[in-house]
């Protein structure tokens, strides 16, 4: 299961739907599933469902049976140069499926549905969007409804109303994928629909903390452009408070790369924190920098509320005075900002009404 965003999702995801339908899988997940008892899960069925990376092509050392990418956007650019390369890598992927394989792919995304005409194996496509009628497998009647929706869950197999406790437009594209790849595997529809309802989540995707003195904390994985503002769509769905976000860039060069779609992507944040970038692998790159973002955020939107701090460690200190009951506070990305979360819970609950 690849692509640039939710392949972590949608990989527990049929984990949990295979667990539960008594497959005993084994799984190989890029965040902590508590279902799963891990990141990882050791099965004695023949299914291995893995989260395979495009960043650096580790994904064309499999050969799968079943492959689903869920998007393809421009990230990674260090190792593959230009986001056509990137999609010439995706289609290698899908090339090395088995004879008599399928490829699952998300069919609201143009560039999978362009890409679709250059697949051998058999294409099945699935979508959360109305406007993708012809979709194998999709959601009709989608209704939100604070942290969970529900909606119709049509497949070749039937029909079924189904709720997913997961807010946003892109856990629900996730949840259809994986029932599409459950679908394929000769799952019953009625365990796929009971187990997106029982699914609760990843580590690190939006997952939450706790809450103190009325602001509650939810921390996300989100560190690219479009992951962002999935989250905060998300937030805006399930919570009627502000949104104040603590983002930490993560890598130079996606930072480099991305750096005017990350100065657009807080446009529905009403409080957004930008600290220095974690490197992870990276030395720095001269001129690249965490406060670029917003000021280029500033050139664009002179009226948005958003300030750079640094270190990390300030944040939390910085952050609790403009706190106030009903507040979200959304901690975003790749690296170790959780910290921060984790750290604002502790100071703001010490600090009482008076912060």
């Amino acid at each position: 299961m690849t692509g640039t965003h939710g392949k972590t999702t949608v990989c527990a995801m049929i984990g949990v739907i295979l667990q539960d339908a008594g497959r005993d899988p084994t799984v190989l997940v890029g965040g902590e599933v508590d279902a799963l008892g891990g990141n990882a899960r050791l099965g004695e069925g023949p299914e291995v469902v893995a989260e395979a990376c495009e960043a650096y092509e580790g994904y064309l050392d499999l050969e799968p049976e079943i492959a689903l990418v869920t998007n393809i956007e421009a990230d990674h650019l260090d190792h593959h140069g230009t986001e056509a390369a990137l999609r010439e890598s995706f289609r290698r992927f899908l090339a090395r499926i088995t004879p008599g394989g399928t490829a699952v792919l998300c069919w609201d995304r143009p560039e999978l549905r362009a890409l679709a005409e250059r697949v051998e194996a058999r294409v099945v496509g699935y979508s959360a969007s109305p406007e993708s009628a012809q979709a194998d497998y999709r959601a009709e009647a989608i209704a939100p409804e604070g942290t969970r929706s529900r909606f119709r869950l049509v497949t070749p197999a039937g029909e079924r109303d189904a709720t997913l406790s997961a807010p946003g437009q892109h856990n629900l594209a996730n949840a259809v994928g994986a029932a599409a790849v459950a679908g394929i595997l000769g799952v019953p529809l009625d365990t796929i629909v009971g187990a997106l309802a029982e699914y609760r989540g990843v580590a690190r995707r939006f997952e939450r903390l706790g809450e103190v003195n009325g602001v509650l904390v939810i921390d996300d994985y989100a560190h690219h452009p479009t992951e962002i503002r999935a989250t905060l769509a998300a937030a805006r769905q399930a919570f009627r408070g502000r949104l104040v976000v603590v983002f930490q860039p993560h890598l130079y060069s996606r930072t480099r790369d991305l750096l005017d779609d990350f100065a657009a992507a807080f446009d529905d944040a009403d409080i957004t924190i930008i600290t220095d970038i974690y490197p992870a692998r990276e030395a720095p790159i001269p001129g690249v920098s965490a406060e670029a973002i917003v000021t280029r955020a500033r050139a664009r939107n002179p009226e948005q509320e958003i300030d750079f701090v640094s270190p990390k460690e300030a944040v939390a200190r910085h952050l609790i005075p403009r706190l106030q009951a009903g507040d979200v506070v959304l901690t975003l990305g790749a690296g170790d900002v959780d910290m921060v979360a984790r750290e604002l819970l502790r100071e703001h609950g010490c600090a009482g009404s008076a912060a």
